[in-house]
């Protein structure tokens, strides 16, 4: 029994000693993981912060190409930042582009960042989206077939966009308004389409007008037209030249064109002086004209 080896005290220590060493060991490189962590996510929100700065200059300076671009940068910093997109929706919103607000919400959703409000926004944006009205005129027994194309507020900006109608078979048997739905599918807009079925127009009277110089005066957005079966009814005409000067004497042609009328039509304007109601002589001749 003497013989038995005893442990040793200091084999013991030395297991402690170790023990130690491997628990701070791992404690050290926690923290510096979590260190790490926490100053990588400290340059990336300082990071995704100076984009935005940079984006909205670009927004608030009319380059909104370069904009977008740097926002979606921004994103792709940290695609689950809930408020980066919120963040850029405030900024569209307050520039009154809605439609850019409404593509970042919608990248949010498919980029799974999560936030209850993001549903609510996009309806809300959608709800604010005017119906787009467009008006046209086909003839009686003509074949009609619906624009693909339509202009639309885009941005505050007119574009052509393309449209998918709900009928496409118009029937232009005899006179009537037929209304057509229509969607714009990659702008999620509504378009109200009034086709005006009009037996053919047979005539448009050519227009004389005259005023005083400097007097107002506007061209006709409408015109009356007499059509085939002697009704009569007004119909949108365009001129050329679109705009005229009122503060030079003399005569201005404008021809009109009106849909489904094969002839131009004339508006002749005279532009006559001001009369004078009296001549001062003091030394030079003073002409006193009737506004004084």
């Amino acid at each position: 029994m003497d013989n038995e080896k005893k442990p040793s005290h200091s084999n013991s220590g030395i297991t402690k000693v170790k023990g130690m060493i491997i628990l701070l060991t791992i404690v050290t490189i926690l923290i510096s993981t979590l260190v790490g962590i926490t100053v990588s996510r400290y340059e990336d929100t300082n990071k995704i912060k100076e984009t935005l700065e940079l984006g909205d200059v670009y927004l608030t300076s009319g380059r909104s190409e370069d904009a977008k671009k740097t926002f979606n940068e921004a994103i792709l910093l940290n695609t689950k930042n809930k408020d980066t997109y919120v963040k850029i929706k405030n900024l569209y919103i307050k520039a009154n582009r809605l439609d850019d607000a409404l593509y970042f919400l919608k990248l949010a959703l498919f980029n799974k960042a999560k936030d209850s409000e993001f549903k609510k926004s996009i309806d809300e944006i959608k709800k604010s989206f005017e119906i787009t009205n467009i008006e046209l005129i086909t003839n009686e027994n003509d074949s009609f077939i619906p624009p693909k194309k339509v202009p639309m507020k885009i941005n505050n900006e007119e574009v052509n966009v393309d449209v998918k109608w709900a009928g496409t078979r118009i029937d232009t048997s005899k006179s009537k308004n037929i209304t057509i739905e229509g969607t714009s599918e990659e702008y999620e807009r509504k378009v109200l389409l009034t086709v005006r079925v009009l037996p053919k127009i047979l005539s448009i009277k050519n227009i004389n007008a005259s005023i005083i110089q400097g007097q107002e005066y506007k061209l006709p957005s409408k015109i009356q037209a007499t059509f085939i079966n002697g009704a009569t009814n007004d119909v949108v005409v365009s001129w050329e030249p679109a705009s005229l000067v009122n503060n030079t004497v003399g005569t201005q042609s404008f021809l009109g064109t009106v849909a489904k009328y094969e002839k131009k039509v004339l508006l002749t304007l005279t532009v006559n002086p001001k009369a004078i109601i009296k001549t001062v002589f003091s030394g030079y001749i003073q002409k006193v004209y009737e506004d004084g």
